[in-house]
């Protein structure tokens, strides 16, 4: 009996063991991830189709602005920093584009750190979790959201697209075994940096 349970105590701990490994591992690989990239978020007034068309305008001169500031960006780090600088810019751009667009709204644009679901941007997935972004609050705020990578460039106005020059960048950036984990739309690793997201809700 006594032998039965150490077998048990072993295989216990051996199973916390490898949780907390695989944990501690994703997290450090999405951590890595975060650091690598500079994302957007644009969250409508409403739900309305109005709102939602505004929504995607808005996007779309934000992103032309952007283009032009980024050009030289060396690292996420950097567009961050770049973004930041020129928030006021940006702001004034977006609320131009919503008064030409007939609409009166406010619009507020933050540059920091905030929440990100998982997200797929053509075979990239990126996990759920921390990360620096360009937020863009239109009005209310209680519209549909779209999200999307501003550095490397995995959006434009077309939609989702990301070109090889983004991909080379998010791969020099990451290192060839974490790029390849998150890339080829593989559903280990979405089901992987899962398994951490229900262990981190749990714990």
């Amino acid at each position: 009996m006594k032998r039965i349970n150490i077998y048990r105590l072993a295989v216990v701990a051996f199973v916390l063991a490898v949780i907390a490994s695989a944990v501690t591992y994703a997290k450090a690989t999405q951590s890595h991830i975060a650091e690598s990239v500079l994302r957007l978020h644009v969250i409508a007034n409403s739900d309305s189709d109005a709102d939602q068309k505004l929504k995607i305008a808005v996007r779309d001169r934000v992103l032309n602005e952007a283009e032009s500031l980024f050009q030289n960006s060396a690292s996420a780090e950097d567009a961050a920093r770049i973004a930041g600088n020129n928030r006021e810019f940006l702001e004034k751009a977006a609320e131009d584009e919503i008064r030409k667009q007939g609409y009166d709204y406010d619009v507020r644009i933050e540059v920091g750190e905030f929440s990100f679901p998982v997200k797929f941007y053509d075979d990239i997935m990126l996990p759920s979790g921390k990360y620096r972004a360009v937020r863009i609050v239109i009005g209310e705020g209680e519209g549909r959201n779209w999200w999307c990578v501003m550095y490397p460039p995995m959006c434009s106005i077309d939609g989702i697209t990301m070109s090889n020059g983004s991909r080379e960048t998010l791969r020099r950036s990451l290192g060839e075994e974490e790029y390849e984990m998150i890339s080829s739309g593989s559903r280990r690793a979405e089901i992987r940096f899962k398994i951490v997201d229900i262990i981190n809700s749990i714990i």
